[in-house]
């Protein structure tokens, strides 16, 4: 069956060679007489002439065999994606006497795939390794012993799929691993094979493929049988042995934190590590690889993008009841129906080819199944019959014993016998497909699918991995976002752009008559400001007009009307004569006219609606109208549309508003590609960055785009734990190597003070020392304790026996310094064992508190295990990635994207059960003092400071508080606050110099000075040692405060009262020249201080000079 987006070329011929063999042995001495086998799909493709081998040279086969390709037929390209290519190594034996035919002996297999010419390659080679068949002389080579292997060569004449294919076709790979934790009647002792998995792989709109993973084992436990990770053959065909395996493909194993699957919280992570290290299990390993044409995938994304869901089934075919020698496969129904709902949606996010994660086992419920994918009905039924097909040709592969002619024959016949065999297990099943269906309860007293229900009672769980060639959604390339990005940067030219000069002469107009309304409008406020205060202006056509005469009348009256008018008349003649070109006189009043209302056409609607509507704020549908007849006038423009908008939303009309929002940004979207493009670009330059993901999250909650938030919150998570992971990691480290010194020193002391006993006193008083000693706080008591009272009880030399203390003591030093903490307290609750100090033949007598020692010692184990299990469990984030990029947009004063942070951090902690944090509060009244709410801030901060009474940042930002609405005491208090608490806030600088500021201007010049000083040293300014400057001043020290003046002026020598106080201390101490210098350079920068500039004015006319100009 084909499918469309064929090449229209005729059937090529895929040309396998097998080249050569090498390190091959048999059954009767080292020179192998031996053929080849080759199959592909259950059909022979070829049988090699006898070939000569030698274990120690190659033997040049050089056989080819040729598999027809049809390029246009879609089934065909799916075929040689998950079937092998099968070679089969055989012995031919030398005839023996009285022998007519030869013997034959299977050595090996080899078994591998057509992959890489299904990806476009025209060419490929390979070495493999010919694994043993069970039973044959190669199982028992040793194992140092060179492996025999096979080198092949595929070559094909063009690309078996063209470039043009290539791009709308993809391969999808589905893998089932284990099922963990299953129901307990899924003995590794019971049936085995009979455990299948399945789902369904869309080939075109109305054509799903079944995939039925067949001969999942039920395994025994990790230490009684470890697990394998070899992939396996879907349908392997006649494979034995090792063959069954994919060369060289192995399952690989993620950390839980980069899985895709339900189960990573740290507690289903304690449950995953019980579940497969000390339960059984049923594994398949095995992964089907399909060729899915341009119609698949796009059911498979529209699928996804629907359901969000890819089933994947597990049951197991039931016994059969036929009597003690009915097999499994001939009943062909099914049990335990159980299903795991993938979550796939990853998929559609660009760039992504693979998932892999634990995922919940639940029962099958047609209902539940139905609503979850969207499907009619599910595999149960027609995956059980498939599998009995499969199961029936897998026992029908002949399996003739050595030499047995008969055998040969009927493996000869093979293939017939094996579609026979199926096509009537096929009829077979077919004949009673009610045996397979799931009983659906219509009781409610009794659960639906009962054995199912033991998955959710065990919970359950499969590893499923899911793999594509190409995204299903290509993602941009770093080259190409660099590209893009450098698209919407200008091009600058070499020198700069000069203003166009009618630009420049509507740029004056606009400015001019901005100003002018703004007049305007004060002289109307100020006329009526009775009616406006009372809400008593006259909306008729007459009180307008009224008003309106009354208005010109005062404006006329008091001159402004003409000053008004003369200063737009220069304007308006600018923009006529560099925007229209007219540069003579008008002709008469007529065209006059034409050419002011020309130039006032763009904005006179504007002011006129900006008056209306802010204005007076009554006459709403004059503003109304007048909206409305600038977009008449360019629909086209987006400004237009947006100034309506936030009229209408003024005006309470949301709908109305939500319209014009639209049309503005139908007209003009290149901004939100832009913020697409950029965080994309952001994201691929910084993979590791957790801001850019969780901006690139905010931005797709903007636009609705809910898959790709979900895995840039899912990326973000990642890196927020990964980094949590390392911060815990470099703590443990840390203390690790502090403990180690000091455990290290203690332990050294302990050692040289027992080696001194132990050589200065007499050795019959060696043991009581010793036990005396037990009841110090040391690791290596107890051993100390038994070899002294030994020793001393047999006499030993009191020399001999502290050096073999001290080399004893040094033994346990170095196990101490490896041992953890917990270790270390443990050991030291353990009680010695003393030595008796009556006993007659010196060994030391037993300890009556043996038990409660080993109860000691049990428990200080089992606490070292527990806390090394909480160790063990990854350490959650001090915050979430909404959080932290929350703080990272209103530092930047991004407010918009700061908010939207806020409110995803608000949903997060009430979603998982958590009160609001100090760390929100902070953030919040930080976001609404850049917004300039002050109450809601101090509101937030309040609340801070009732959760976190010790905050240093909370305390800081009260005291900016204070300090920005002018409550200076209050400011200073939280400020001196701030810094006798012991941690520093974020910035304490800001800090610093706001309280010296504050005794400084409440003439605590002595606190101005010791606070200015503090900020010096922590982070020098010329704020800062301007402010030292000032207070020494102040306090007389005019040689101090030049200095502190003479740094800030290094530091910032445009600073005007810099300037002017050196002028001021110049002045004091007369020094004339300096003085007029200083002044002199105090006016040029700026000088403005009205108090400062009279201080210096009466200081020169006191001393009488200074100033220059006098």
């Amino acid at each position: 069956m084909t499918e469309g987006g064929g090449t229209g070329r005729m059937s090529d011929s895929l040309v396998i060679n097998f080249l050569r063999i090498r390190n091959l042995r048999g059954t009767k001495g080292d020179l192998v007489s031996s053929t080849l086998k080759v199959e592909f799909a259950e059909k022979v493709l070829g049988e090699s002439p006898k070939m000569e081998c030698s274990p120690d040279a190659e033997a040049e086969y050089n056989f080819q065999v040729k598999l027809p390709c049809s390029v246009d037929d879609v089934q065909f390209l799916d075929e040689i994606c998950y079937k092998p290519v099968l070679c089969t190594v055989t012995e031919v034996l030398p005839k023996e006497k009285k022998q007519k035919d030869e013997k034959t002996v299977p050595l090996g297999q080899v078994s591998f795939d057509l992959l890489p010419m299904v990806r476009g390659a025209t060419r490929h080679s390979c070495t493999l390794q010919i694994n043993a068949i069970p039973g044959s002389p190669l199982e028992s080579l040793p194992a140092d012993s060179p492996k025999p292997e096979l080198d092949v060569l595929l070559t094909i004449d063009q690309p078996l799929i063209g470039e043009a294919l290539q791009q709308e076709t993809n391969l999808v790979g589905v893998t089932v691993e284990s099922l963990y934790s299953p129901p307990d009647s899924f003995s590794p002792s019971g049936p085995q094979g009979g455990y299948v998995a399945a789902t369904a792989m869309p080939y075109a709109p109305d054509r799903d493929l079944p995939l039925v993973f067949i001969n999942g084992n039920a395994k025994a436990t990790p230490d009684k049988e470890p697990p394998s990770r070899r992939r396996r053959w879907y349908l392997p065909g006649s494979a034995q042995g090792q063959a069954v395996y994919m060369p060289d493909q192995e399952i690989g194993a993620d950390a839980v934190e980069d899985e895709d699957g339900d189960l990573r919280s740290p507690e289903e992570r304690e449950f995953r590590h019980a579940a497969e290290s000390e339960k059984p299990r049923v594994t398949w390993n095995t992964t089907k690889n399909c060729f899915v044409g341009q119609d698949g995938l796009k059911v498979i994304q529209d699928r996804i993008a629907r359901t969000r869901v890819w089933p994947v089934e597990i049951f197991r075919l039931n016994q059969g009841t036929g009597g003690r020698g009915k097999k499994v496969e001939e009943d062909g129904s099914i049990g335990f129906h159980g299903v795991a709902y993938v979550n796939a949606s990853p998929l559609l996010y660009p760039g992504v080819t693979r998932i892999r994660g634990a995922y919940r086992v639940y029962p099958y419920i047609e209902s539940e199944y139905c609503e979850k994918t969207k499907r009619k009905s599910g595999l149960g039924e027609e995956a059980g019959r498939i599998a009995v097909n499969y199961m029936y040709r897998a026992s029908a592969t002949p399996t003739g014993k050595k030499g047995d002619k008969a055998a040969d024959k009927k493996a000869a016949g093979a293939p017939a016998d094996k579609a026979a065999t199926g096509a009537a297990a096929a009829a077979a099943a077919d004949k009673k497909p009610q045996a397979s269906k799931v009983q659906i309860s219509e009781s409610e007293d009794i659960p639906a699918n009962p054995e199912g229900q033991q998955y959710l009672e065990h919970k359950s769980y499969v590893m499923i991995e899911i793999c594509l060639d190409k995204p299903l959604v290509p993602k941009r390339t770093p080259e190409e976002m660099a590209k893009r990005v450098a698209e919407y940067i200008p091009a600058r030219p070499m020198y700069p752009k000069r203003t166009n000069s009618a630009e420049k002469a509507l740029s004056d107009y606009h400015q001019q008559v901005a100003e002018i309304s703004g007049r305007v409008l004060e002289e109307f406020r100020s006329l009526f400001a009775d009616s406006i205060r009372g809400g008593q202006l006259p909306l008729t056509p007459d009180g307008i007009e009224s008003m309106r005469q009354e208005l010109m009348y005062s404006l006329n009256s008091s001159g402004k009307y003409f000053a008004f008018k003369e200063q737009l008349k220069y304007a308006v003649i600018k923009v006529v004569r560099e925007k229209y070109m007219k540069t003579t006189g008008f002709q008469d009043q007529a065209e006059m006219q034409l050419d002011r209302d020309r130039v006032c056409a763009g904005s006179g609607h504007g002011l006129l609606s900006s008056l209306c509507a802010r204005g007076v704020n009554e006459n709403l549908g004059l503003a109304q109208q007048l909206y409305q007849e600038r977009i008449a006038r360019d629909r086209l423009k987006p400004q237009h549309w947006y100034d309506y908008g936030v009229f209408s939303l003024s005006t309470g009309d949301v709908g109305k508003a939500e319209e014009c929002f639209r049309e503005a940004v139908a007209l003009e979207q290149t901004h939100l590609n832009e913020a697409q493009t950029y965080l994309e670009a952001a994201t691929a330059h910084r993979p590791d960055s957790l801001v850019a993901w969780t901006l690139l999250l905010l931005y797709y909650d903007s636009i609705g785009n809910d898959i790709g938030a979900e895995m840039s919150l899912l990326e973000a998570n990642r890196i927020n734990t990964a980094e949590a992971v390392a911060k815990h990691r470099a703590e443990k480290e840390e203390a690790a190597a502090a403990l180690q010194a000091e455990s290290g020193v203690s332990q050294l002391h302990l050692i040289q003070e027992a080696t001194q006993t132990l050589l200065t006193k007499p050795p019959e008083k060696t043991a009581d020392l010793l036990g005396a000693s037990a009841d110090q706080p040391s690791q290596t008591q107890q051993p100390q304790a038994e070899a002294s009272a030994t020793g001393a009880g047999a006499g030993a030399p009191a020399s001999a026996l502290g050096n073999e203390q001290l080399q004893h003591s040094d033994n346990k030093l170095s196990k101490t310094s490896q041992a953890s903490k917990s270790q270390v307290n443990a050991r030291k609750q353990t009680p010695s064992v003393k030595a008796g100090k009556n006993s007659s033949s010196g060994t030391p007598a037993p300890s009556t508190d043996e038990a409660a020692a080993t109860a000691a010692a049990e428990a200080a184990a089992a606490a070292a295990a527990a806390a090394a299990a909480a160790d063990a469990r990854p350490p959650a984030p001090s915050q979430s990635v909404f959080m932290r990029a929350a703080n990272f947009l209103i530092k930047n004063s991004a407010v918009a994207f700061a908010e939207r942070a806020l409110a995803h951090e608000v949903a997060h902690l009430r979603g998982s059960g958590r009160e609001l944090t100090p760390d929100y509060f902070l953030a919040h009244a930080r976001l609404a003092m850049q917004q300039r709410q002050f109450e809601t801030a101090e509101v937030s901060l309040n609340d801070l400071l009732q959760l976190a009474p010790t905050d240093a940042n909370g305390w800081a930002l009260m005291g900016h508080l204070k300090y920005l609405v002018g409550y200076v005491q209050a400011a200073r208090d939280c400020y001196q606050r701030v810094l006798a608490l012991t941690t520093d806030p974020d910035e304490p600088h800001p800090v610093i110099l706001r309280l010296a500021s504050i005794h400084l201007q409440l003439g605590d010049y002595r606190l101005a000075r010791e606070t200015f000083l503090l900020a010096c040293k922590r982070s020098p300014s010329a704020v800062s040692w301007l402010g030292v400057g000032i207070a020494c001043y102040r306090l007389g020290d005019l040689q101090e405060a030049e200095d502190a003046l003479a740094e800030a002026n290094l530091l910032n020598n445009r600073d005007p009262e810099v300037w002017a106080y050196l002028s001021l201390i110049c002045l004091r101490t007369g020094r004339r020249l300096e003085a007029e210098q200083t002044y002199k350079y105090a006016v040029k920068v700026g000088l403005e201080d009205e108090l400062l500039l009279n201080e210096l004015r009466n200081l020169q006319a006191e001393v009488g000079f200074g100033d220059p100009s006098l």
